[in-house]
Formats: structure tokens, sequence, C-alpha cells
């Protein structure tokens, strides 16, 4: 076991990759792998914002010292033997200085193996008989060969290729990153051999720039949305371009704290921008249609008081409120801050079939967030825990079939845990002691003879080559062949490894997966178009009912749904700690309960709203919608309070007019607060709903996620202010009657 540091990197750090192809037919895949190991991947991990260039397929270079039993035996060599002369046989040493006719000279002595030659021409022994020493030649083959490799890369179907895979460092920009590197690759291409040139196979950033221009045009159609809306309304120049110029001025405002906190501009903090664009214009709506009313009821006057003060007394009129109703917006997107994270495939599927491996058909960086989420590389995965992997697997088996039946259902994959192939050597104690020799000495020679032993490496320039010692081919490739391995005894001689143990077929885990302490295997499951919760809650009912459970086995639902469960489970804190406090800001404002409680209704009347627009659409609950949701708590007590603050004008004005006597009076000044002053509620709702529509109707990269944030806000906007129009002033009458009583 080898402990070593990662890269400085996250699961979603995959921004680029690229494949080596040889035109030319001169360059075989060692010199490739030679070329992206030494060569490429020096000079990319050099560029800033690279963690690692990991290499993929091909074969690395290796000196392979291929042993011979028969004149191991014929020379008297012990394995050992050989292992101790190539790994001494190969190396530098440094003698200091010298001075010589007054100039100093460095002394070195040098010793490294640089090619099959060197190697093959190392002193292994002494022939006793002739005094002959004995080399490696007389007891192995040395040749440049692959080492053993255990996967393989595949470019278009053409076969075996060379590639690399950039990954990027924690907290970079992902499109600075790869401009950095296609213009190191660009610069290195003149470097390589004839005939070779770079494939680019995977890159990041048509991706980020198509849903960065899919946002933008959405931004720039809200934006000439939402100033239309104004100046329709408002039919005056003057008054519209406060509110118009608020537009660009928020969002440019907007990225100052973006660049403060480090964080770069990403699909989800523009859609954060397109989802507020709207909401921004609130205030100065308010603002300026309350002044320009005052200022035209002063126009229609005496003009006796000076304009400026009726300018600052409009102002006065509306501003507390509309500042209290901006806070709780900002204080109602606090909860966003807790959130953590096609036909053709049900074809490929087909067509693509590898005994004992399963088929995930998911997008690069959707599968590595499902393994970073949760280790599980599928929408839903179920881990069944346990002491022993044998029955693991039986309980996936089980589940594997089970699932299958959940509507919803694309595909179910257990994992065969157990389904590992092995030789074992179990050495005999008494056989041991007979011939003198250690359990370690036997177990070194099983690791070297049949492993290979990488005893030494060879230095040529920047490059590095292992040389491996072990058994030739022939002489390790069948179970009668293993018995006769030598093993060197106490005596001078060597016995067969047969004589000192048995040789036994078992099988046993291919892989062992730990999980809290326990033994764990995984279900995959792949889901057609399905909300996550509601096929979780399907299958643990059908498991229930169906499956029982051995002592000391249990099963952990996962994949996105143990996220979507971390998600609710923080938001059941979060969101009536959050409630709480626009309560207690919305009373601060008010001073009243009663009008708190007005307030509020609009949150029930909005999520009539947006749960039938989601159902409409077929959105399933995701953490884009409880964005949308979230954002659309504190927009509907923005509403309400603005929608409050002309009913409480009206009051006000027509109390201290001495107006306000009869329930006649009363009906007359709720119909002035919410008729007559209907134009500024329409404008406020009309250019966050009509601001909204662009990302409703948007296609291209980026869209669903845009859709899923819009969709209860236009939902839950479309019937809150319905009802607000048609039960507050209703209410409020009621409310205020009893006082006039």
């Amino acid at each position: 076991m080898r402990t070593e540091l990662g890269p400085d990197a996250t699961s979603v750090g995959w921004v680029y990759q690229y494949a080596l192809r040889d035109v030319s037919g001169r360059h075989d895949l060692s010199e490739l792998r030679s070329l992206q190991d030494w060569f490429l991947r020096y000079h990319l991990e050099s560029v800033p914002g690279v963690s690692e260039v990991a290499a993929v397929g091909g074969f690395v270079k290796q000196y392979q010292v291929d042993v011979d039993p028969s004149r191991l035996l014929a020379w008297n060599v012990p394995l050992s033997r050989v292992l101790d002369a190539v790994r001494r046989g190969s190396g530098d040493a440094g003698g200091r200085v010298i001075e010589l006719a007054g100039t100093e000279y460095v002394v070195r002595s040098r010793g490294l193996v640089s090619s099959p030659r060197d190697i093959a021409k190392i002193v292994v022994g002494e022939d006793r008989a002739s005094g002959r020493p004995i080399l490696v030649e007389d007891v192995a083959e040395v040749a440049v060969g692959p080492e053993m490799r255990r996967g393989v890369a595949d470019l278009d179907g053409e076969g075996d290729t060379v590639g690399g895979v950039v990954v990027m460092r924690h907290g970079e920009n992902a499109l600075a990153v790869i401009e950095r590197v296609r213009a190191k690759l660009a610069e290195l291409e003149r470097s390589l051999p004839e005939g070779v040139e770079i494939v680019p196979v995977y890159d990041r950033a048509p991706l980020i720039r198509r849903s960065i221009a899919t946002l933008l045009r959405a931004l720039a159609e809200e934006m000439a949305i939402v100033s239309l809306v104004i100046l329709v309304f408002l039919w005056h120049l003057p008054s519209a371009i406060v509110p118009i110029v608020t537009i660009p001025v928020s969002v440019l405002l907007a990225f100052l704290p973006l660049y403060a906190l480090g964080v770069t501009v990403n699909i989800m903090s523009l859609s954060g921008i397109a989802i507020s664009i709207g909401v921004l214009v609130d205030g100065a709506i308010v603002e300026v249609e309350n002044a320009y009313k005052r200022l035209h009821e002063w126009a229609a006057g005496d003009r006796k008081a000076d304009v400026h003060a009726v300018r600052l007394a409009a102002l006065q009129e509306v501003g507390p409120t509309v500042f209290f109703s901006l806070l709780v917006i900002a204080v109602a997107f606090l909860p966003v801050l807790a959130l953590v994270g096609e036909e053709l495939r049900d074809e490929m599927d087909a067509h693509l079939r590898l005994p004992g491996i399963p088929n995930i058909w998911t997008m690069p960086i959707r599968n590595r967030i499902d393994m970073l989420a949760t280790g599980v590389r599928t929408p839903i995965g179920v881990k069944v825990l346990g002491p022993d992997l044998r029955v693991v697997q039986e309980i996936g088996e089980q589940l594997e079939r089970l699932l299958r039946r959940v509507p919803g259902t694309r595909s179910v994959v257990a994992e065969r845990a157990a389904g590992g192939y092995y030789l074992d050597f179990v050495l005999d104690r008494d056989a041991l002691a007979r011939h003198g020799v250690s359990v370690a000495d036997a177990n070194a020679i099983v690791a070297a003879a049949i492993g290979g032993a990488a005893v030494t490496s060879t230095i040529e320039g920047r490059a590095r080559y292992t040389v491996s010692v072990r058994y030739a081919r022939d002489f390790r490739d069948s179970v009668r062949r293993l018995r006769n391995v030598l093993v060197p005894v106490a005596s001078g001689g060597q016995v067969p490894l047969g004589e000192l143990a048995q040789l036994s077929r078992v099988e046993g885990p291919s892989m062992i997966r730990n999980e809290n302490g326990q033994l764990a295997g995984y279900v995959f499951v792949d889901l057609a178009d399905r909300d996550p919760g509601a096929w979780v809650r399907d299958a643990q009912r059908l498991v229930a009912d169906e499956l029982r459970l051995p002592p000391g086995y249990s099963l952990v639902w996962s994949g996105q749904y143990e996220s979507i469960e971390r998600v609710r489970e923080r938001l059941w804190t979060i969101v009536p700690a959050t409630l709480l406090v626009i309560v207690l800001l919305l009373y601060l404002s008010t001073r009243s309960i009663v009008k708190v409680g007005i307030v509020l209704l609009a949150v029930p009347f909005s999520l009539v709203g947006a749960v039938w627009l989601l159902a409409a659409l077929d959105y399933n609950v995701s953490v884009a919608v409880w964005v949308g949701m979230i954002a659309l708590m504190g927009l509907d007590a923005e509403t309400g309070v603005l929608m409050l603050l002309f009913l409480d004008l009206a009051w006000e004005r027509r109390r201290r007019e001495g107006r306000l006597r009869t329930p006649a009076d009363l009906v007359e000044a709720v119909v002035e607060g919410a008729v007559k002053r209907v134009r500024p509620k329409m404008m406020t709702v009309v250019a966050a709903f009509l601001g909204l529509l662009p990302l409703m109707c948007s296609t291209g990269t980026g869209a669903d996620m845009m859709k899923r944030v819009a969709a209860p806000m236009v939902g839950g906007l479309a019937t809150s202010f319905a009802l607000e129009l048609l039960v507050y002033p209703a209410v409020y009458f009621l409310w205020r009657k009893r006082q006039l009583a």
C-alpha cells in the first residue's frame, strides 16, 4: 500500500481532454505514451490553474528482465540474488572535486543503465568451477516491453490511443484555464514528432459559453421588456428614466461582492441576477410613480408649496415601506446560501454490452457531481451494508430484480463485488521450518517471480522507466508451472514452491468498499423522467413488503435522493427561521400584527399558482425549484407590503381630512387605495412577471435549470396578484370597519 497526496482539485475539475493521433504510422503506442508522460505533461502542468494532467491509454515503456528458472537452477543462483544484482547494477556517484594543473574537476562515477544490453551485462555471481562470472543474460532475457495495464482508451472506434486529462485547480476559473491550456497546446504542437497531432476530445469551454450566452440573451430581453413596461405605464420619459437606469446600475453593482468573495461568474450567479431583474426596479417604480402622482396633483392645484418639498414628501411617504420590502426580499434569499448542491442512450445501451460492467449513460459533469456528493454515479443508488460481502451481493441481486418493477426505472445494476477469482498459496509452516525458509522469504518470491518487482529505473533525459524482474511468461502461465517456482532454502539449494505451500483456486471479493465501518455493495439505478423522491418512496414500500434482510444488514438510499433529503432537512430549519426574521421586519415596518398577517396571506395564494404551473410543466421538485420557491416567498411579502402601503395611504389621508366617518367613506378609501392606485402595483408585478418570461421561453444550454427557477415565480405571481386584488381590499375593509365602529 502506498499513501500519497491527491491533486488540489475536485471531481468536477476535469475541464479538458485530448488524444494523440499518429497519422504517419511511424510511432507506436509506447512512444506516444512517453511523449505524453515526459513532454506534454510537464509543460501543461506548468500552466497556471492546472492541478494535474493524467495520462490515459497506450503502453508505459518498461525494461523487463524475464528470468528462466531452469537456468537459475543450472547456475544455482536464487532469484533474490538476481533482484539484488539488478538493483545494485545501476547508479551514479560523486567523488567531490580534484584539482589538476590549476583546474578543478568534478569527479563522477557513471553507472546508470540505459539499454537492455547494459542490464544484460550486470554480474549476478561467479561459477565456482570455472571462475567465470555469471551475468544477467545467463539466467534471463532482457527486453523493452510494456507495463501491465488495466484499461484502454479508444478514439472514434479506430483503436487504441493515448490521451491526457487536464484537471483544474480548486477555485480556478474554468474558461481562463482552458484558454491557457489551448494556447500552450498550440505552442507545443510545433515541437511534436512529425506525423503526431493533438486532437481535442472534451472541452468544457463551449458548454460554459453557450450557457452564459443563453443567460445574457435572457438578461437583455428582460431589461428591454421591463423598460418597455415602465414606459408604457408611466408614459412620461423623465420619470421612466430613473427605474430604467436602476437596472444596469444594479446589475453592475451585483458583481462587486462576487469579485470581493472570489466567486467566478457562472450559470448560477447569472441566474440569480436574471430572476431579480423585475424586482430590482420595484422600489424605484413605487417611489417615482408616487412622486409623479403628487407632482401631478401639485400642478393641477394652486402650486403654493415648493416643488422640492412636494418631491421630498412623496419620497418620505413611501420610502420606509419600500426599504423594508426590499430588505424582506434580501432576507428571503438567505436560505439559498444553505443549498449545496435522451432517447439516444436507450440505442447506445443496446449496442454496447460488456459482461459484468454496467452502462451508465450520463454527462461528464453530472456524473462527477453525483460521485462527489454521494459516491454513486447514477441518479439513485442503494448501498447494502453488512459484515459478509457474499451476503451483501446476494441482497444486491435481489434488489436488482425487485427495483426493475418500480415505475420510472430505466435500468438497475447491482455490483458483483464478490465475483473475484484468486489463486491462493497457503504456506505450510511445517515445510517452511523443515527447509529453513521464513514466511517473508516465501512471500517475497511469490511477489517477485509471479507479480514482478520494479527494482530500479533508468534515466533517459527527463524520462524515467522502471526495470522489472520476474519469471518469463512461459514459466508462470499455468498452475503446474506456478508450483515449480523456485524458493532458496537454508542449505543453499532451491525447492519448488509447491513443496512449501498448497495452491488452491478460490472465489472472493473483486473489490472491497467500506462505508461507516461496514462492508458495502452498491446497486445503481437510472431513472426515466421521474422525480427521484417519488421513485424512492415507491421503491422503499416495495422493498419493505418483499425483501427480508438478515440480521446485521441494512440499506441506505443514496444518489440525488440523498442530496434532496439533505436540502429538505436544512430548509426545515432555515426557512422557518427566515420567516421569523421576515415577520419581525414586517412588524418593524407596520407596527401591527394584523397588517403582518394580511401581508403573509400572499404566501399561500402564491403557492397555489406555483404548484399548478410546476404540475402543468411536469417539473419535479429539485434544488432549482426550491430556489424559485424561496425567491417567490420574498416577492410575495414585497407585493403584499406595497398593496398594504397604498391602502394605508388612502386611509391616513382621508382620516386627516376628516372624511372617514361612515362605512361608505371607508369603502371609498379602500377603492382609492386598491383601484385608483393600481398603476404602481400593476407596474411592479407586470415588470417582475414579464421579466421572467424570457427565462421561461429560453432554449439552449443552461435553459432547463433557469426554467425551473423561474416557473414557481411566474405561477405564484399570477395567482398571488389576482388574489391580492380581490381578497386584500375585503380583508382590509373588515379590519378597518371594526376600528371605525
